[in-house]
């Protein structure tokens, strides 16, 4: 299945290990490190700046304007450990 909810250029680092005989057995005691890095993307289908934008004039009784803009946020650095 395609799934374009994020873009931008990565990098996932996994250092695990496990013992058993069985998958199961191993994602029970499964262990290590996972990094991830992406730089310079997006995440699809949500502008949280907008969302923002939009609630604060709403706290402010303000018109909302701006409705029409892109459904992404723009990223220049997301990292996970």
């Amino acid at each position: 299945a395609e799934n374009d909810k994020l873009e931008g250029t990565g990098n996932i680092d996994v250092n695990v290990t496990g013992k058993s005989l069985t998958p199961t057995g191993i994602k029970k005691n499964l262990s290590g490190t996972v990094v991830i890095n992406f730089a310079d993307g997006a995440v699809n289908g949500i502008n949280v700046a907008q969302l923002i934008r939009e609630n604060y004039a709403k706290f402010k009784g303000q018109k909302v304007e701006g409705t029409n803009v892109a459904k992404k946020t723009d990223f220049s650095a997301m990292t996970a450990t």
